[in-house]
């Protein structure tokens, strides 16, 4: 594949943006009921709030369940996919390597993870990864890894959604990503080490200059090219190629043939467009309930200057009283639109809190249990997803910017994490949450079969119990460091047989010589009741 042009990039754009712009939309939408006030499509489409058309969409809501339900989301799944400071990338031996040779290699790979982790979590990812969670929250969410500096190697950046455009590759993965954006030139040397020296006149440095950034995949050398284009001049400013992509996208859900995905914010945009409405009609009914007077005097009635506004008077030609209340059916039953569940669908549908739980009451076991089957249950389709279009990708791109930066051995070759040479481990609460399952599985059969005979002998007799131990610890997640490998077990449970059946001697031992020492004294008493006899 030949490499793009500045012109060829451009017109890229322009195409992969023509695409976007169907899904504009329904992202717009997500935008303006659960984060109004974003600096995004609402601000961008009537030219942000300097504009006088310009409206605050918040002024035109009348329930905070988007913005919760927004948040919410962020939080769970920093929780469950990314926890805060927490070391959850890890590698392993693949099955190219034999089995004798894996445990050298995983000690190998867990000193790389552990360096991996440490500037992870030293590089503000953290931040950046909840800012990404909003726009994944919509249905499409964009992350940026670039080298930084020596202080800080990694460099972890949220794209906004309204900023990229993608295509897709023959299989349907993300080849190439296309973003346009402005940037003042003071940042150029900042953020890109090759513009450091480039120099603007001072009228050039008041404008802020408007990018392309770029990468797309190239079959022909296995790699990705990164080009930033100047789209006045039409100009390549930077130019790279990266084992990686540097943009990680992630798509929530998406069907067949679709280049975005579709997050929970859509599925839940017209339970909260209801919601909105319902509160708006029943604020309005309770303004009525204070209806507008009729006040008497000998004129034609004025429909143009009628006001039905609470406490406003209007003037007819005759009543018969000369103050009467217009009477205005404000009997809406706005409870028969049962509002609680309408809630309850909302948070369900983006993985709020669902169960009741109130103040600070302890949940029950029976609570806890109920809120991780409902998750697992919510995440099995999208599971796959998560982990094949985000953690895998992320994984690889940290390796590879360390590995170039000279953090860890450049001659890690970052193609052989393929889940053969290689596998990144999952091990976050959202895979634990579905290995769940497996291990209830486990432990399930190991009870019934010691329920069946309590000695445990067929426990042990139909099953591996110190494979079976060891890949328990495993899908629960605790950390291998405190697991004892089978041939560990295998020796510790050797040496307790030998100190059992050393105590068992040594009992066996005693008993004897307490028996003849028994013994002893009825010989000895015997002979001295003789000899008393004998006397």
């Amino acid at each position: 594949m030949k490499q793009y042009t500045a012109h060829e990039i451009n017109k890229r754009y322009t195409q992969a943006s023509t695409i976007k712009l169907t899904w504009d939309n329904e992202y717009r939408q997500v935008f303006e009921f659960c984060m109004p006030a974003r600096a995004g499509y609402q601000k961008a489409s009537l030219g942000g709030s300097d504009n006088p058309e310009f409206q605050d969409r918040r002024a035109n809501l009348y329930t905070s369940i988007g913005e919760q339900s927004a948040s919410e989301f962020v939080n769970t799944m920093q929780e469950v996919l990314c926890p805060p400071m927490a070391k959850w990338i890890s590698l392993e031996a693949g099955m190219r390597f034999k089995e004798e040779e894996r445990e050298e290699v995983n000690l190998e790979l867990d000193k790389l993870c552990e360096l991996a982790n440490e500037y992870k979590n030293a590089s503000y990812f953290d931040m950046a990864f909840s800012e990404f969670c909003y726009d994944v929250f919509a249905g499409t969410g964009c992350m940026l890894v670039l080298p930084g500096n020596p202080r800080q190697p990694l460099t972890f950046k949220a794209i906004p959604l309204k900023e990229y455009c993608v295509t897709e590759g023959a299989n349907g993965e993300v080849n190439a990503v296309y973003r346009k954006y402005e940037m003042s030139r003071e940042l150029l040397g900042q953020q890109w080490i090759e513009l450091k020296d480039k120099e603007y006149t001072e009228e050039e440095l008041k404008k802020d200059i408007q990018l392309i950034e770029c990468t797309y995949y190239d079959v022909d050398i296995d790699a990705y090219h990164y080009i930033v284009v100047d789209q006045a001049s039409i100009e390549i400013l930077v130019e790279r190629e990266y084992k990686t992509n540097p943009f990680v996208v992630l798509r929530w859900n998406k069907c067949a043939g679709e280049s975005y995905g579709r997050g929970v914010g859509i599925t839940a945009l017209n339970d909260i467009k209801t919601l909105n409405l319902i509160k708006e009609y029943s604020l309005r009914n309770f303004a009525y309930n204070i209806p507008p007077l009729l006040v008497q005097e000998d004129a034609m009635l004025d429909v143009e200057g009628l006001e039905l506004t609470p406490f406003s008077l209007n003037v007819v030609p005759d009543t018969t009283s000369s103050i009467v209340p217009l009477q205005i059916s404000t009997d809406h039953n706005v409870e028969s639109y049962k509002i609680q569940e309408l809630t309850m669908e909302i948070k369900r549908n983006t993985f709020g809190n669902t169960l009741p739980n109130e103040g600070s009451k302890q949940l029950t076991a029976t609570e806890v249990n109920a809120r991780q089957m409902e998750m697992r249950r919510n995440l099995n389709s999208v599971f796959g997803r998560l982990i094949v279009e985000f953690q895998l990708p992320l994984v690889k791109r940290i390796i590879d910017v360390l590995a170039s930066t000279g953090i860890i051995k450049k001659d890690f070759n970052i193609s052989d994490i393929d889940g053969l040479v290689y596998k990144v481990k999952i091990n976050t609460p959202i895979a634990r949450q579905l290995q769940q399952g497996e291990a209830q599985s486990i432990i399930q059969s190991a009870s019934l079969l010691l329920q069946l005979d309590p000695t445990g002998k067929m426990l042990t007799s139909s099953t591996k119990v110190n494979d079976m131990a060891v890949y328990l610890m495993n899908l629960l997640g605790v950390p291998p460091r405190f697991v004892n490998t089978k041939e560990e077990t295998d020796a510790n449970q050797q040496q307790q047989a030998q100190a059992q059946a050393q105590a068992q001697k040594q009992v066996v031992e005693q008993d004897v010589l307490a028996t003849n020492a028994k013994d002893m004294g009825k010989a000895e008493a015997n002979m001295a009741e003789q000899e008393a006899m004998s006397q």
